[in-house]
């Protein structure tokens, strides 16, 4: 939440997060996952350039948008505060 407290066990499930990556045929496809308890989440085979990112409080719908830029080779990492305390 806003000021960086996990989910932990019980509000990990109200959090969902997609990532809109182009799928390689002309179209695009959206990942989705759940943090675990910390707050942690990845995806997998993510192809290079810049591609939206949605982390979703679901109770309320509040929606916390970015861009994440994959370079060659990299591994990305990235600290996401929703904008208020929910948990």
């Amino acid at each position: 939440d806003s000021d960086g407290t996990p989910p932990g066990t019980i509000y990990k499930d109200s959090i969902s997060v997609r990532l809109t990556i182009p799928n390689g045929i002309g179209n695009i496809t959206t990942l989705t996952t759940v943090p675990n308890n910390s707050g942690f989440f990845s995806f997998n085979a993510v192809p290079i350039g810049s591609h939206d990112l949605q982390i979703i409080y679901q109770p309320s719908s509040d929606t916390l948008k970015r861009f994440v830029s994959i370079l060659p080779k990299s591994r990305h990492y990235g600290e996401y505060y929703l904008s208020t305390n929910v948990w």
